[in-house]
């Protein structure tokens, strides 16, 4: 056990639960259970779906404001959205001031796996003036996250 300038340094859990009586302490093997949450359901090498979730927000609903052109989400979401989205573009003009005044901040990223390689998330995006909902599955196919459902509220 490692020493300090007090004496001998205790582990964390240990420390956390000096203070709680000992029969109310877990067992070790349910202390050493809870201490490892399980592990993730999605693929090897499949980045957190969390992040993922956040950039295809962030740029979904820059899409949906005209401030960012609509062809840069072909790669991150199925034919059905890309087509919905070119249709609901709000139309800015280029030069506007608006553009430049539009930046989406992450409030708040929730996200589920439910089955292997797939991930609903729910995030909350701000503005400055208001907060946006976003909804969506994201699906692992070909080594990347796609939205196959994407929803802003």
């Amino acid at each position: 056990m490692p020493t300090g300038p007090e004496g001998p340094v205790k582990p964390a859990f240990e420390a956390a639960c000096a203070h709680v009586p000992s029969k109310t302490r877990p067992p070790s093997r349910q202390r050493e259970r809870l201490a490892s949450p399980p592990g993730p359901n999605r693929p090897a090498g499949a980045p957190d779906p969390g992040d993922w979730a956040a950039r295809i927000a962030i740029s979904s609903a820059q899409v949906t404001y005209g401030c960012r052109p609509v062809m840069q989400m072909h790669r991150w979401v199925t034919r059905e959205i890309f087509d919905t989205m070119k249709g609901e573009v709000r139309r800015v003009r280029p030069g506007s001031r608006e553009l430049n005044r539009i930046h989406f901040h992450v409030r708040r990223v929730r996200v589920s796996e439910p089955a292997f390689g797939v991930a609903e998330a729910a995030v909350v995006l701000d503005d400055g003036r208001r907060p946006y909902a976003v909804a969506m599955r994201l699906e692992w196919r070909r080594n990347r996250w796609l939205a196959c459902i994407l929803d802003v509220l």
